[in-house]
């Protein structure tokens, strides 16, 4: 994607994103898409992974025990 960029901090992590609106006429429903799935990206890389059967038995449990 041409028209963002990532701002970095001196560290080099990444703190913001750029977004360049000069060219209006690529802006459509897709183009956003597009960012809001690099943002949710960056946001959630980070994150440790949960087993999925595991992440659901302990849900069902805590309902479990209300």
């Amino acid at each position: 994607m041409k028209n963002i960029n990532f701002v970095t901090n001196q560290k080099g992590e990444k703190i913001a994103l750029l977004i360049d609106l000069k060219k209006k006429n690529k802006i459509t429903p897709e183009y956003l898409e597009d960012i809001e799935d690099i943002v949710a990206y960056e946001l959630l890389k980070n994150q440790e992974s949960v087993d999925y059967k595991t992440s659901i038995n302990e849900i069902l449990k805590k309902k479990a025990e209300k």
